[in-house]
């Protein structure tokens, strides 16, 4: 094996390379003509591959080394020239020539070299195929993602997932990189690099194609079909995943058209066999029973509530198929299950309610476990007592789980939790700081905001202090003592966190902010939940709250979308109310579509309609899409509010 020494210089570079092909033969020897192959024997031919591989073997060592050596003498390096040469030489396998040329735009980067963009993108063009070609790729996208650059960085990991075989940690990179980018990139990048993800990490693939199929439209599947890269066989789950989006919405001409794309191009796979029943079906009678407090002190919650489910089933594409069985339960534990059996009685195949959690508490042991059951209650730690219960929630432990998802998403692992001394905010806090840390993330502190108090600055620089880098705190002190032992000086630690989540009120958060700002806790993410929405964030123009962000449900929004107006001019059609439809109402509305569609058009019942709840599969909804975790708690998406220049921006809906 071939060795080099330093110092090395462009020239020798350039006679070891030619001596060392001139010992292998160079290029002409291994080249024969047709004759001399067709009398090869398997001998000669493995002999003439053996040496090829060799001469590969060889000339990545001489490449490895060069790109060694240019480290060592960058910003003047020859051995950078070197590499550049032998990309350009024609006696070199081909591989070998691609692996040099990559190196070379690679070290361009790492020197920061003002041509490094323009020379990559060449190379690449050139060796779009090369295996070393994804890991190019993947520095692209990180370049143009230190530029915010979002859709071209998008772009190059979707070319880099275009490579044949990419090892798992380069993988992990390109996951890494590209799933927070896909709320801010076009629905064409975001499906094109989820279909290419899908091909490579095989154990998330039927995850990914559910994800992909959230953002295509029926035009946007049609794009896909007649593009370079339409679906493979094993892909071929997509289709299906896209049809029951539109199936949930009742958008059943775009699903005969996926049934008729899957007949054509994938016949033989399992989604166009359930396409085409979706595709055929005419709907088969599904009986739902509600049980609600519709009389008593919480008749009020209870109508808001029928009122939504009412609606939903009232879709002319539902009227002939659901029999809808009513239950009062008034509020009281001992009706919630004497109006369970008389469902039960009834031929219930579904039920929504409770909505109370004690009534919901009441009536968990008795559930039988083929009869799935959709609570909409607060208390979502109750999905656990019973495998036919579901909770259907928008309650600020739901919202503080998908900020704690929202928060890892953006890059941040050390977080302070802070709360109201109540106990619904301490159970926000809980559930925040729960998934957060369940899902990598590290909170490094915790704390009340005791009743009564006005000023929290004290809390402030004690959290401070709590949460300092020790390790570095004592290097300092170490380094002030070696330059001035006698001299006190109060060292002024840098904030040891990523991201503050707080769990209070709108008004609070006003002071806090300004409080937080005074104890030199400046220029850190803050998040929270819906909470903070009660008209009083701004009270101080959003002086110290640039940049923070919130959670809320989608029909809170200033400018709902169109789905949620519709179901507006209907509700105030229907009842002659000109009020904007409640949270409540919109719940129920959602919790009733998405049961009509899988006890009519989708046919399911009894065990099958437990699964179906359970396979995480997701539902649109005008309250936020949502799908049910292995517990049975819903996990919603819901829109973010940033505080931007005074005012409140949506800069991000979920899909």
């Amino acid at each position: 094996m071939l060795k080099l020494t330093y110092p090395f210089t462009l020239m020798t570079a350039i006679l070891i390379s030619a001596t060392m092909l001139t010992s292998c033969g160079g290029g002409k020897r291994a080249t024969l003509h047709l004759d001399q192959q067709a009398t090869q024997t398997q001998a000669e031919k493995q002999d003439i591959q053996d040496a090829q591989q060799a001469k590969i073997e060889e000339m990545q060592t001489i490449i490895e080394q060069l790109v060694e050596q240019a480290r060592l003498e960058n910003p003047e390096t020859t051995s950078l020239d070197a590499l550049y040469l032998l990309s350009q030489d024609p006696n070199i396998p081909k591989f070998s020539q691609g692996q040099a040329a990559i190196a070379y735009a690679t070290l361009l980067f790492e020197f920061e070299q003002p041509d490094a963009f323009a020379i990559s993108e060449s190379i690449l063009q050139q060796w779009a195929h090369h295996p070393d070609a994804v890991k190019l790729h993947l520095l692209l996208a990180q370049h143009w993602d230190i530029l915010d650059n979002h859709e071209a960085t998008m772009d190059e990991l979707t070319a880099a997932l275009r490579q044949s075989n990419i090892d798992p940690d380069t993988l992990n990179d390109i996951i890494e990189l590209g799933q927070p980018l896909l709320s801010s990139v076009s629905e064409e990048s975001s499906i094109q690099w989820l279909l290419a993800l899908s091909l490579h990490d095989t154990e998330h693939k039927e995850l990914w194609l559910q994800q992909a199929a959230k953002y295509a439209s029926l035009s946007r599947v049609l794009q896909i079909r007649r593009s370079d890269n339409p679906i493979q066989a094993e892909q071929a789950d997509f289709y299906r995943y896209v049809a029951r989006e539109r199936l949930m919405v009742g958008d059943y001409h775009a699903v005969r058209v996926i049934a008729k794309i899957l007949e054509v191009d994938l016949p033989d796979s399992e989604a166009a066999s359930i396409v085409k029943h979706w595709a055929e079906s005419e709907g088969e009678v599904s009986v739902v029973g509600v049980m609600l407090p519709l009389t008593g002190k919480y008749a009020v919650y209870g109508q808001q509530a029928l009122q939504g489910i009412r609606l939903a089933m009232s879709k002319p594409e539902f009227e002939n198929n659901i029999i809808l069985r009513i239950q009062d339960t008034a509020g009281e534990s001992d009706k919630v299950i004497s109006a369970y059996y008389h469902l039960l009685a009834q031929g219930a195949q579904w039920i929504i309610g409770p909505l109370l959690s004690q009534n919901t508490s009441t009536i968990a042991p008795y559930l039988v476990n083929n009869i799935p059951v959709i609570s909409l209650s607060n208390q979502v730690e109750l999905a656990s007592e019973s495998g036919a219960l579901f909770i259907h929630s928008l309650a600020k432990t739901v919202q503080a789980d998908f900020m704690a998802h929202y928060a890892l998403q953006q890059g941040k692992q050390r977080m302070v939790v802070i709360y109201d001394d109540n106990n619904s905010s301490t159970e926000e806090a809980a559930a925040f700081a729960q998934t957060f840390m369940d899902h990598g993330g590290e909170v490094i502190d915790m704390f009340a905001l005791k009743e009564g108090v006005r000023d929290y600055r004290p809390a402030f620089v004690a959290m401070r202090e709590r949460t300092d880098d020790e390790e570095l705190l004592a290097s300092l002190e170490e380094d002030l003592y070696l330059f001035s032992p006698t001299l006190e000086v109060d060292i002024k630690m840098p904030l040891n966190m990523d991201a503050i989540y707080i769990a209070a009120s709108g008004k609070k958060i006003a002071v806090l902010a300004g409080q937080m700002a005074y104890s030199d806790i400046t220029r850190i993410q803050l998040y929270g939940s819906h909470r903070w929405d009660d008209g009083h964030l701004l009270d101080d123009k959003g002086r110290y709250l640039s940049g923070a962000e919130f959670s809320t449900p989608f029909i809170s929004l200033p400018q709902p979308n169109q789905a949620i107006l519709d179901v507006q001019n209907q509700y105030r059609s229907i009842w002659a109310d000109n009020q904007h439809i409640s949270p409540l109402f919109a719940l129920a509305y959602d919790t009733a579509m998405s049961i009509a569609v899988l006890g009519t058009r989708l046919g399911v019942k009894g065990e099958a309609a437990i699964h179906e709840l359970n396979n995480t599969n997701e539902f649109p909804a005008i309250s936020g899409n949502y799908h049910y975790d292995a517990s049975g708690v819903s996990q919603k998406s819901f829109a973010i509010q940033r505080v931007y220049k005074g005012k409140l921006k949506t800069i991000q809906i979920t899909k």
